[in-house]
């Protein structure tokens, strides 16, 4: 049979190799707390599913954060500054969207807390530092605060279990 060409060797496409040159992010300027996030237009919101809440009542709290860039390499945040409550991570799910060869996203993590004692706290905000390729620098985007009021429990909340996550 008689091949391509008469030579008895299929074409093979040829492709061109690119060269494809990686930079290190700078050591300069670089913030503590830095997970090695790269992104651009990053924003950071909390909130929390009830204001007000009773002695080892669970409170949902979600963090959001928005951007371009590849949002599944984000470290979960860390939730820092409330010792009178436990904390547990409870999960996190990824969205991601591609318009015009340019990936952008949104991460959500869920946490849940269980206030220990009365009173007016302060979940602080939570910060994400990251380095922005369009602006050549690191950048830190950061949270409000979230405020919770905590009323005395009853006995019964007390010996409650919570479970949280899966």
């Amino acid at each position: 049979p008689r091949m391509w060409g008469g030579f008895g060797q299929q074409p093979s496409p040829t492709t061109k190799n690119l060269k494809i040159f990686v930079k290190p992010l700078p050591e300069k300027g670089r913030p503590d707390g830095f997970a090695g996030a790269v992104a651009s237009n990053l924003s950071v919101s909390m909130t929390a599913d009830k204001q007000t809440a009773q002695v080892g009542e669970p409170v949902n709290v979600t963090v959001e954060v928005n951007g371009t860039g590849n949002m599944r390499t984000l470290a979960a945040p860390k939730l820092s500054g409330i010792d009178k409550f436990k904390f547990y991570e409870s999960g996190n799910s990824t969205d991601s969207f591609k318009q015009d060869y340019i990936v952008s996203g949104r991460r959500k993590f869920s946490f849940v807390i269980v206030p220990q004692v009365e009173g007016q706290f302060t979940v602080p905000p939570v910060s994400i530092a990251y380095f922005d390729p369009l602006k050549k620098s690191y950048r830190v985007a950061e949270s409000e605060p979230v405020p919770l009021r905590v009323n005395p429990g009853t006995n019964e909340n007390g010996r409650k279990v919570v479970y949280a996550g899966g």
